[in-house]
């Protein structure tokens, strides 16, 4: 069965000066990905399915105090963004980890969004 893809842009979603406030656009994209080497230098990249499979998002650091909410939930992450992240359940409140820069997880979530 092939895998699910997604190219090109979706609704733009993105930081936010409080973790309760709305989203404001933020550079989003989404394509297959073959493997973790796929995610850009200086981004941070999620991936709907375990193993870095699936759907893959890519996003730009998201600075301290800021919440981007993803598109699509994630269940790894790769950070290549230069500072840590956190990976948040959905709003950046509740259930979270810290994933360092150059650190992968294959296995977390389901989450919906990225806090710094």
């Amino acid at each position: 069965m092939p895998a699910a893809f997604m190219i090109g842009a979706l609704a733009p979603v993105g930081a936010v000066p409080s973790a309760h406030a709305e989203p404001a656009p933020r550079p989003f994209s989404a394509a297959s990905a073959k493997d973790i080497r796929d995610c850009p230098d200086r981004r941070i990249c999620v991936w709907t399915g375990e193993n870095f499979a699936g759907i893959i998002q890519i996003y730009t650091e998201t600075a301290a105090g800021n919440c981007t909410i993803t598109a699509l939930n994630y269940r790894s992450a790769y950070n290549r963004t230069g500072r840590s992240q956190r990976l948040w359940a959905f709003g950046c409140r509740g259930t979270n980890r810290t994933i360092a820069n150059g650190s992968a997880i294959p296995a977390v979530g389901p989450y919906r969004s990225i806090g710094g």
